[in-house]
């Protein structure tokens, strides 16, 4: 729809800012001047693209990528869901920020590398952390409520970037200011929510896990792979009678305090075994070792 909108009527070019310079002069010089349309059909434009085609379109990029991962048993702490947020928002920033500078030349590297890249990285650990309360806490959590704070944050931040630049003169200041106030509180709400996380889910050291079995090693092609559901990723840990159980389950059994004290000192359950398929019954004992997420 919006590649149709582009190439039928130029709704990318709508409303677009234009250089006026007096007879005799050259473009970019100091005589010239940036007029823009002030009507309020380009201001809706604008967040319009701030909201929809901005910040919408790319926060659902990085759910998709940080969903993936979520619920691998490679992610055995709250530790490692942030690390690999930040490196999906990461790389999505990464690949924008190729597109813009080549067009806009060091200013802009230095500008996004300053503003933008800190804004991606703050919508993602976002992601990552409401996500990780349904990895690790049972806490239900859907997908459109996932992305209601990253996708205001960011279309916020946009928004007010692109009606300072519109309106021109000391608002351009006062957009960037609001713009790294948006980016501030998005940071304050991924440390609040890291805090939560961190409070219940202890830091674990994956590569025994791995060696033990008990954890799938990474592969190579991880986006390909098999998408994990909720059910199956939901971090379960073993309790004194052998068992694994979720944190939910941990709370209700023990109580709040003695609960999330017990979680905090229970081991990861292992990986069931895949079933032996039947052409493979007659193989030796032990010839199977594949164990899924």
């Amino acid at each position: 729809v919006f590649l149709l909108l582009r190439f039928t009527t130029g709704f990318f070019s709508w409303c677009e800012c234009e250089e006026v310079c007096p007879a005799g002069s050259e473009a970019g010089s100091d005589d010239c001047e940036r007029v823009c349309d002030q009507g309020a059909n380009c201001y809706a434009h604008d967040a319009f693209t701030a909201f929809i085609l901005a910040s919408l379109l790319e926060e659902c990029l990085k759910y998709l990528a940080i969903r993936r991962i979520t619920f691998a048993s490679l992610v055995v702490d709250a530790q490692s869901l942030f690390i690999y947020s930040a490196c999906g928002a990461l790389g999505f920033a990464t690949v924008e920020n190729v597109l813009y500078v080549l067009s806009g030349g060091m200013k802009v590297a230095i500008l996004r590398a300053v503003l933008s890249v800190p804004l991606h990285m703050s919508t993602g650990l976002l992601i990552g952390c409401s996500l990780g309360f349904r990895r690790f806490l049972s806490t239900p959590v859907r997908c459109p409520l996932v992305l209601v704070t990253p996708v205001l944050v960011h279309g916020f931040y946009d928004i007010f970037l692109f009606w300072g630049s519109r309106l021109g003169g000391p608002w351009g200041a006062i957009g960037l200011l609001l713009g790294c106030a948006t980016c501030i509180l998005g940071w304050v709400r991924v440390r609040a929510q890291i805090l939560q996380l961190e409070a219940v889910v202890p830091q674990t050291d994956v590569r025994p896990l791995i060696w033990q079995g008990t954890v799938r090693p990474p592969t190579v092609l991880c986006l390909p792979c098999c998408w994990a559901k909720p059910e199956e990723g939901v971090e379960r840990r073993l309790a004194d009678d052998g068992k694994a159980y979720t944190y939910q389950e941990f709370l209700t059994y023990f109580g709040d305090e003695d609960g999330a004290r017990a979680w905090r000192q229970a081991g990861p359950a292992p990986l069931p075994t895949r079933p032996v398929p039947v052409a493979m019954l007659g193989r030796p004992q032990g010839a199977v070792t594949g164990r899924h997420e």
